[in-house]
């Protein structure tokens, strides 16, 4: 997955960067596997899909999905935030810089580990 690619998936705002997200829970392993866009409307921004082996049941797909996107980056999770999909296969993450840290430098930062994650999983 190319960078401009990549950016489609994410949003820049002056506090933070949102990323939209592709759930599919209960795969046989967790793991960021590319995008994910609606053929019907090839206009819309992309997804990242991402599997996790939790099932969505009590928010345990969420929890492993915050898990997943904080390894995967090198975020803590306090600095990751569930904005919108609880309950839908379709989310946005907010991800909030550490002290020190612009929104511009971890979308920067973000990009590239995203690229890395990517072209890691086989």
């Amino acid at each position: 997955m190319s960078h401009a690619e990549l950016r489609r998936c994410l949003e820049l705002t002056e506090d933070d960067v949102r990323i939209r997200i592709r759930a599919q829970p209960g795969a046989r392993r967790s793991q960021i596997v590319g995008w994910h866009s609606d053929a019907n409307n090839p206009n819309q921004s992309l997804e990242l899909k991402v599997k996790v082996q939790a099932p969505p049941i009590d928010g345990a797909a969420n929890e492993a999905l915050l898990e997943l996107l904080g390894e995967s980056l090198g975020i803590a999770p306090s600095h990751l935030q569930l904005v919108r999909g609880e309950k839908s296969r379709s989310k946005i993450f907010s991800i909030t810089p550490a002290r020190g840290c612009t929104s511009q430098q971890l979308f920067e930062k973000i990009l590239e580990s995203l690229s890395l994650a990517i072209s890691a999983d086989p």
